[in-house]
C-alpha cells in the first residue's frame, strides 16, 4: 500500500466565463437524459451545489419568495 499513488495531482481548474454557460445552457439537445444532465450542470454553476445535492432535491426544497412569491432553492 505504501506504493499507492492516486492521480489527478495539482491541475490548474479554470472557471468557465459567463458567455460559456450561457452556450451549455442555450445548446439543443436530442436526447432527454442530456437536458437533464446539462440543466443540472446548469444549476450547479449557479448554486454550487454538488451533483448529488442536485439530484436530492424535491419540491419540499423550493420556497416562495419576495412580493411575487417567486421559487426560490
Amino acid at each position: 500500500m505504501a506504493k499507492f499513488k492516486c492521480s489527478g495531482g495539482d491541475k490548474e481548474v479554470v472557471p468557465l466565463e459567463l458567455h460559456e454557460v450561457y452556450q451549455i445552457y442555450e445548446k439543443p439537445m436530442d436526447v432527454v437524459r442530456l437536458e437533464e444532465v446539462r440543466d443540472a450542470f446548469i444549476g450547479q454553476c449557479f448554486t454550487g451545489f454538488a451533483f448529488q445535492d442536485i439530484y436530492a432535491l424535491s419540491p419540499d426544497n423550493i420556497v416562495k419568495v419576495g412580493k411575487e412569491g417567486e421559487p426560490c432553492l
